[in-house]
């Protein structure tokens, strides 16, 4: 989903590509070993995300990004949606920034795990700003689940 620059796929998308070259083998290894959907610089973000449905509910995820340095900024969350409450419940901890080179499949491993050792204690409610049910029905909503693979442990 774009966030609507109009010159995004000409000027930003075959910079971002050539420099997701680098890593692209390790993310895509990854993700095909364990399962998980990659999802590329969605609303035009520099990143790749590897998505899984958390066996405890909800979505786990792993972004990469390119930080301004040219370096990975790493960001990894769980959450879980409570369509009737409007509120989404999540665990995200601060961002790590590594070198290119320092991205390998343990350190994936490890942040999978991370994600995957969770309990729903640590999740914080965060009242969505918006009601769900102006946009879809909790049946479509509840839905968006099956998008999303169950990770290969």
């Amino acid at each position: 989903m774009p966030n609507g620059a109009p010159n995004w796929w000409k000027d930003e998308y075959p910079k971002l590509e050539q420099f997701f070259l680098k890593i692209a083998n390790i993310l895509n290894r990854f993700a095909e070993l364990h399962n998980l959907k990659t999802n590329k610089y969605y609303h035009q973000f520099p990143s790749w995300d590897l998505q899984f449905r958390h066996p405890k509910g909800g979505v786990g995820q792993i972004e990469i990004g390119r930080s301004k340095s040219d370096d990975l900024d790493i960001f990894i969350s769980w959450w879980k949606d409570d369509f009737e409450q409007n509120i989404r419940y999540i665990k995200s901890p601060k961002k790590q920034t590594i070198s290119t080179t320092m991205l390998t499949q343990d350190f994936l491993e490890n942040l999978f795990r991370e994600v995957l050792s969770w309990d729903e204690s640590d999740l914080q409610a965060y009242p969505s700003g918006s009601d769900w049910s102006k946009h879809t029905t909790k049946e479509k909503f509840d839905a968006q689940i099956n998008e999303y693979p169950f990770p290969k442990l």
